[in-house]
């Protein structure tokens, strides 16, 4: 488990330069959001097949729960569901703020994880 965990979290590293790319391309925040989303799930895919199937069984059943989906939200979902909840708050400003939420909360981590897998992070 923890090699396949450092072959994610490099691939995330991979990500973050492209991002960077992206934005010196001058690529919407919209269009960097839709590929970091789809590229964590394919990292997400990639990683499970290096897994037992008990291993993905616990991600897959969470995921399904939590968003009908057994690799994890679409864009879309994630943009629906994060627009609403400021609306409701009272803090939307813009659909490119919602976008810029979705890019830094596709890349986030769990550092619990690394932790216990013994992974610096």
């Amino acid at each position: 488990m923890q090699n396949v965990r450092k072959d994610y979290l490099e691939a995330s590293k991979q990500l973050e330069n492209d991002i960077e790319k992206m934005i010196s391309e001058g690529f919407s925040k919209e269009k960097i959001a839709e590929h970091v989303v789809e590229a964590r799930n394919q990292q997400k895919n990639a990683a499970r097949e290096n897994m037992t199937a008990e291993e993905r069984a616990g991600l897959e059943e969470r995921n399904i729960k939590k968003y009908g989906n057994p690799i994890g939200p679409t864009a879309e979902s994630m943009f629906n569901k994060i627009r609403d909840s400021y609306i409701d708050k009272g803090i939307y400003e813009s659909d490119e703020q919602v976008w810029k939420i979705i890019i830094q909360k596709s890349m986030q981590k769990d550092d619990v994880i690394n932790t216990l897998l013994g992974l610096e992070h």
